[in-house]
């Protein structure tokens, strides 16, 4: 659901980062299968976990970036008779 809603960068790192998360973990049960022997897997799995990392990290910034400034409420005091 989370993908259907906000800017297309946001939905592009989720799609991203989800993608990498299953890559991961196919590269991982990979390597628990070869018998913790296949370097290749190894390095897979620890590169898919840096960039679902690095995809969340992106998205997490892109959406603070474009959320919206709230604005500063007045005040009691800014709107008193004697500030004239």
């Amino acid at each position: 659901m989370a993908l259907m809603i906000g800017p297309t960068s946001v939905r592009i790192y989720g799609g991203l980062a989800s993608l990498t998360t299953l890559l991961a973990a196919y590269t991982g049960y990979g390597f628990v299968l070869s018998g913790f022997q296949n370097d290749g897997l190894s390095h897979g799995m620890a590169t898919m976990f840096i960039l679902t990392f690095a995809f969340y990290f992106l998205e997490l910034y892109a959406l603070k970036t474009r959320l919206p400034v709230a604005k500063k409420r007045s005040t009691l005091a800014s709107r008193s008779i004697f500030n004239h």
